[in-house]
């Protein structure tokens, strides 16, 4: 869409960020993660951009923290996580579930935020809009449904 795609978003269940920081202490250390590593992508990406507000909303200088590239998944890096490469990790559901019976604490919710976010979305052409609106109809339908 942002590159001109004749597109349009017709429904979003998920309008908010459905992250979490999650980390092997959860917080239970004075300062949170300062002084940790927290594993992102790549530098630039979403990993990065919420990693870097989290330790922004936590009230850390961005110095206080080691933002870690590791590319990979949102998996690659719990497992990095857990192999004790990093010490924090954003990890969206259901990810997060497994973290919590793994034993690992979730230290923020990204929810708090309060940043516009569209998690999830259907998207149709104009085109499909114009000529077979009962289609578009029926998923926007299914969508309200499962929600």
């Amino acid at each position: 869409m942002a590159a001109g795609l004749e597109v349009k978003i017709v429904a979003s269940p998920l309008v908010k960020l459905p992250y979490v920081f999650g980390d092997p202490a959860g917080g239970q250390k004075a300062g949170g993660p300062q002084g940790q590593s927290l594993g992102i992508a790549r530098v630039g990406d979403l990993s990065d951009r919420l990693s870097r507000a989290v330790v922004k909303k936590l009230g850390l200088s961005p110095e206080a923290v080691t933002i870690r590239p590791i590319g990979g998944s949102q998996g690659e890096r719990y497992q990095a996580m857990a192999a004790g490469i990093v010490h924090g990790v954003i990890i969206t559901p259901p990810l997060d579930v497994r973290a919590k019976n793994e034993g690992y604490n979730v230290m923020y919710r990204l929810i708090d935020l309060n940043m516009p976010f569209i998690y999830s979305s259907l998207h149709t052409s104009h085109k499909m809009l114009r000529e077979r609106p009962e289609i578009v109809q029926r998923m926007v339908a299914a969508f309200a449904e499962i929600v």
